[in-house]
């Protein structure tokens, strides 16, 4: 399993307040790695350790190519406001960008501009920039000295609809084309669940759970949950009922992922064969619901 990077024991204390405490992240090369937490849970200060913003209290981080350990990783950041001159134009921008990073290519800005749709931005000052403006051209500066990661704090927040979509739409091209990693940090789930390929869930400084695409879908698809008092007996109930797609989670839980509405006669059958149904419901988890029930539900929000 190829990762790029990875934090062992990663932990931050300002004072007496723990801010991040003993997290182990995993990220993969070619991961769109959605960091999610609420407010004050400690992703932003996490992102700033790994960009080398913040020193760690304990613990460590590490980047790898191949395998094989590197001292360093090429990272360009987006965290919190972009830092840019408010009176300069966005290629003006990229351009000061560009010398302080020792590179000299003269045609680096426009590609970084085109890269990001901001062509038709003209001589226009950034004071004057949209929000999603902004936000492109902050993600153009990331981009300056072509990282392998990006890390990206909050990029969608505050953006209208349509903003949305193009900042999504960017993240995806540069996953997909360029193979950049990405880390994003959001709460807002809904956007994040269209993009990424691997979550980690941070509560309270603490990493809960990682989990990809494929195992959210397991952990929060429609499915039916049936806990019996024999499950052993119920698989072979299930096979003669010609129902296939079913996971045995315990020993007393079963989860289908068919056959959503014959809830009434699997029971019939259960209980026709001695097998006593001690409960059944239909699920239908989405990343939100899964969220708030790992951290502990609406009464936390």
């Amino acid at each position: 399993m190829e990762y790029l990077l990875t934090t062992s024991s990663l932990t931050k204390q300002y004072g007496k307040q723990l801010a991040v405490n003993h997290v182990d992240m995993h990220i993969k090369k070619g991961d769109i790695y959605g960091l999610i937490g609420r407010n004050g849970a400690g992703k932003t200060t996490i992102l700033k350790m790994i960009s080398g913003l913040a020193k760690p209290t304990q613990g460590s981080y590490s980047f790898y190519s191949d395998n094989e350990s590197l001292s360093q990783c090429r990272i360009g950041t987006l965290i919190e406001a972009p830092g840019v001159y408010q009176n300069f134009s966005a290629k003006e921008n990229i351009k000061l960008k560009c010398i302080a990073a020792g590179i000299k290519d003269k045609n680096e800005v426009n590609r970084l501009i085109e890269l990001v749709g901001l062509q038709n931005a003209g001589s226009k000052k950034v004071k004057k920039f949209s929000l999603v403006m902004k936000q492109r051209l902050g993600i153009a500066l990331a981009l300056v000295g072509n990282p392998e990661l990006m890390i990206l704090d909050e990029p969608i927040n505050g953006l209208d609809p349509q903003g949305i979509v193009e900042i999504r739409s960017i993240i995806e091209k540069l996953n997909k084309e360029n193979g950049i990693t990405f880390i994003i940090s959001s709460h807002i789930l809904e956007e994040l669940s269209k993009i990424a390929t691997r979550y980690g869930i941070i509560e309270k400084g603490t990493m809960i759970k990682e989990l990809s695409v494929d195992e959210l879908s397991n952990e929060g698809s429609e499915r039916i949950v049936l806990m019996t008092d024999n499950n052993p007996k119920a698989i072979e109930i299930l096979t003669q009922m010609n129902i296939s797609k079913f996971k045995a989670v315990d020993e007393k839980e079963i989860h289908i992922f068919e056959r959503f509405q014959d809830t009434g006669d699997i029971t019939m059958e259960l209980a026709l064969n001695g097998v006593k149904t001690i409960q059944i419901y239909l699920n239908n988890d989405d990343l939100e619901n899964y969220y708030l029930k790992l951290t502990g539900g609406n009464k936390n929000v």
